[in-house]
């Protein structure tokens, strides 16, 4: 997949392809998790020390600047406690040059529902 991918950008430069990495360093599992990017949600597990891999093809169009906010929300468990957490970043193009420059990103925070 990631050398299809890549050959893809390759031949059509107007389109961006970007693995991002989600890796649960907590003390279990992380269930019921919504992964949210740029608004598309996808609903995922991950086990303790499990990494998942998301693999992103962009169309970037004429814009030379994508930005990203990536929200993840999660369970622990035992339902117990709920978390969420953003990461937040812009995608710049400049000819061949791809740089990825960070704007936000948070550390876990429980949300204390009623």
């Amino acid at each position: 997949m990631d050398e299809q991918c890549i050959k893809m950008r390759q031949s059509v430069p107007n389109y961006i392809y970007l693995k991002y990495i989600i890796r649960n360093i907590g003390a279990a599992s992380a269930v019921d998790m919504k992964v949210s990017v740029n608004g598309f949600s996808e609903k995922i597990s991950i086990a303790k020390d499990e990494t998942v891999n998301l693999f992103m093809i962009i169309s970037m169009g004429k814009e030379e600047t994508v930005p990203f906010s990536i929200l993840l929300d999660y369970w622990d468990v035992e339902k117990r406690a709920h978390y969420n957490q953003e990461d937040g970043f812009e995608i710049l193009v400049k000819g061949t040059e791809q740089i990825i420059k960070p704007k936000e990103h948070t550390l876990p925070t429980e949300i204390k529902n009623p």
